[in-house]
Order: structure tokens, then sequence, then C-alpha cells
């Protein structure tokens, strides 16, 4: 059975349509903004709208920032009635935990909605209460990964048959002031100056991650559309793997995939690609072996940052644009025009994460 997608609803740093996510790349301009002596890709105000949903209300409000942005999400694709909603979020509701574990060390009352609302499940069920969806909930947490997880666990719920339609995806808000010092620790981010503090895929001295907000969701069912999960793969390192990038979890993700959809190439692959030294250089290394060196390599967060559990379902996105005819080009290396002109038919979405897990999603035009 296959499984294919129908609607999307999406926010990243300065595009929340397909239009202005068109304008965005055309710009040669980046979204970022100062933070600290990094840069971020915060969410503007606005963007934690959707009509028709009551942002202003007491339950949208005590919510965490990462469960807001669920909810408008889910409240845009309500139209397609899931009978799941499932979604990944690396960090979860880090907000209200640096917000109440603050409050508690100054000896301040602890607000009584702290628990419900930083437990894992507080994402899904407060999106789907929200939207007013009559469904099961999940929620998925495997660091960067946890967004293509959640796409690839309701993909195969669809596929067995247990359900006919699915809301999936992942969103992340992590620019909270614990997380900057857990990435500055690492020595990942950015201090490259604008406009392109991000440039993966390039040789470099430093790290240049650039955190960021967003997420996407995917109406997914069994129904014929113009575009179909063509094949999905999932990997974890088999040895100790806490920090350093896990390129046979990679590699073998990536041949489950190619595999499940019958292919030996692709047209382009959506990259992980962070900006860090070792994550990139590592990465196009894994996709040469898998798929040779010709293949039509494009990075990502030079344009929408690094959502941590949301960057592949917000790769996806961006794959959905390229096949839709959008020129994914690369701005800060004006001479990659490698396979820019070229029509897109397939394309393989990667993501990585902490503890050496891979992850690889197969998207693909729907032959009608």
């Amino acid at each position: 059975m296959g499984v294919f997608i129908h609607h999307t609803a999406f926010r990243l740093p300065g595009a929340s349509t397909f239009s202005q996510l068109d304008r965005l790349i055309a710009s040669n301009e980046t979204p970022f903004e100062k933070w600290n002596d990094s840069f971020s890709g915060a969410l503007k105000v606005d963007a934690l709208h959707s009509e028709g949903l009551d942002c202003a209300s007491r339950s949208f409000q005590r919510c965490d920032r990462v469960a807001q942005l669920a909810a408008v999400l889910t409240h845009d694709l309500a139209f397609f009635s899931p009978e799941l909603i499932h979604i990944g979020s690396a960090r979860g509701a880090t907000h209200t935990w640096e917000k109440e574990h603050e409050a508690f060390l100054n000896g301040r009352q602890v607000s009584l909605h702290t628990s419900p609302n930083t437990t894992l499940g507080n994402i899904a069920f407060n999106a789907a209460q929200m939207a007013g969806i009559d469904a099961d909930v999940l929620d998925q947490s495997m660091t960067c990964s946890s967004g293509l997880h959640s796409v690839i666990e309701a993909a195969r719920r669809i596929r067995s048959g247990e359900i006919n339609k699915a809301l999936a995806g992942g969103v992340e808000t992590p620019l909270t002031k614990f997380t900057y010092a857990q990435f500055d620790a690492l020595k990942l981010l950015s201090k490259l100056p604008l406009p392109f503090p991000c440039k993966p895929l390039l040789s470099k001295a430093s790290n240049e991650l650039v955190l960021a907000e967003g997420g996407a969701l995917f109406a997914l069912s069994k129904e014929k559309s113009p575009l179909q999960v063509l094949g999905y793969g999932e990997a974890c390192s088999k040895t100790k793997h806490n920090l350093a990038f896990a390129s046979a979890a990679l590699k073998e993700a990536m041949m489950k995939a190619l595999k499940m959809a019958d292919l030996t190439t692709v047209d382009a692959v959506l990259m992980h690609a962070p900006g860090t030294i070792q994550g990139d250089a590592e990465e196009v290394k894994a996709v040469h072996e898998i798929l040779g060196n010709e293949v039509r390599m494009i990075p990502t967060k030079w344009l929408t940052g690094h959502t941590l559990g949301a960057s592949g379902p917000v790769s996806m996105v961006l794959a959905m644009a390229l096949m839709q005819g959008t020129k994914l080009h690369i701005p800060y290396v004006f001479e990659h025009k490698m396979g820019e002109n070229r029509e897109v038919e397939t394309v393989l979405v990667n993501a990585t994460g902490f503890g050496g897990n891979a992850v690889s999603i197969l998207l693909g035009k729907t032959a009608y």
C-alpha cells in the first residue's frame, strides 16, 4: 500500500507558505538575527497564528511555545480529519522547563501546569485538543531525527492498513538560554557574520551551526496524490556514539530507503548537513559511497537554520518545493549550479542525531 502526501503546514523563520519560501530563496538572504555572540532563526509573532484558532485564549497561552507551534500547524490541517497525530521534537517544552526550574531555584511557586506541559506527550495532545481533533496522539523524541521518525511511523501505520489518514512531522523552539549554553559548550555555534553565518558543505575552520525555530506537519493517506513517500530507512550506530557522526548508520538508512523504493539513484539529496566540520564532511562521504560522486547534494540549513528535531520535516518542505520547480540554489557558492535546471522527481531527505541514529526518507512524484 502506498503512502501519499496531500497537504503540508509549516512555519520557518521568514516563511509559512510556499510563495513566501520562494521569495526568501530568491532573495539570496537569510532570516537570521544576532543571538548572544552567535545567530539564530526565530519565528516572528505572526507565525504562531492560524485562522480560527484562538491564540489569545488561556489554554493556548499556558502551553509551552513548542506546543503552541504544534497546535497552529495542526489547526491548519484540521480539515483533513486525521486518525493519528504523530509529532517529533528533540527538546520539547524547553521554555517551560527553564522558566519553572528557575522559579524553583529562586524559591518561587512552580506553576501547577508545569508537569503536564513538560511531559513528552504534551505536544501532540495539546495540539489535538486545541485544534478540536479526535485522533490518537503520539510524540516522538529521537534527537535531531525525531520529526522524520514520526513521519515514518505514521507511514508504517498507513501501509499496514491500521489507519487511513495521519498528520505527522516535527516542531522545535530551542531558542533558550540553557540550550544556547549547551551548544556553545560543544563549540558548534557559528561566529561568522551575516548574510551567511552557516555555510554547509564548504570546507571550514570552525563549526557554523545556527539554531532556529520551526516545524512542519504533513497530511498523509493511502489515497493517491501527486507526491508520495517511496521509501524510508532508520538505523543506529552499533558502537558507543554520543557526539560523533554515525556514518555507517546513515549509509544503512539510505540503503533501506532506496531498497524499499526499488531505486539505485535519486535526482537530489537534501542533506542534514548542520554546518559542522565533522558532520558535513562525513555525510558527504556517506552519500558519495551510496549514490556516487555525481549526485546533486543540497544543504538546507544555510536558509532555515538547524531546527533540531524538526529539521527533517523542514527539509521535506524544501524537497516538495524543489519537485514543484523551485530553484533551490546555494547562493554562497554562486558557481554551484550542478543539476539546478534539471527536473527533480525523486529526493532523498536525511536526518541524523546524537547517539548515532540516522533516518532517510525518499519522496517522489506519483506516476498516474
